[in-house]
């Protein structure tokens, strides 16, 4: 059985191949990026826009982009440092935490 609140079919806290991101969200994600003096990628293909622009977006802004995924992508290249493996493996060694 489906979850339900109020006879209304409850909906996860995703988006959907197809749906926009919220106007919002992307406003703030906008403002981060344009903040940020470091951009990690991690465990994606980068071929999802809008998330898949953001890379390139703070690199053109001069900030160091770091790529952690299982495998090279298209961005790898364009990245200031792109590292193969598991993020979960990888970002503690990356970050200095257990």
């Amino acid at each position: 059985e489906l979850p339900h609140r109020d006879g209304e079919l409850l909906r996860p806290g995703v988006v959907w191949f197809g749906e926009a991101l919220d106007d919002e969200v992307m406003n703030t994600v906008d403002e981060r990026v344009r903040e940020c003096d470091l951009f990690i990628v991690a465990g994606t293909s980068s071929v999802v826009y809008p998330a898949a622009g953001l890379a390139p977006m703070v690199s053109a802004n001069g900030v160091p982009v770091v790529e952690v995924n299982l495998e090279k992508t298209q961005q790898s290249d364009d990245s200031t440092l792109s590292f193969q493996g598991k993020a979960g493996d990888l970002l503690p060694l990356l970050l200095d935490v257990e």
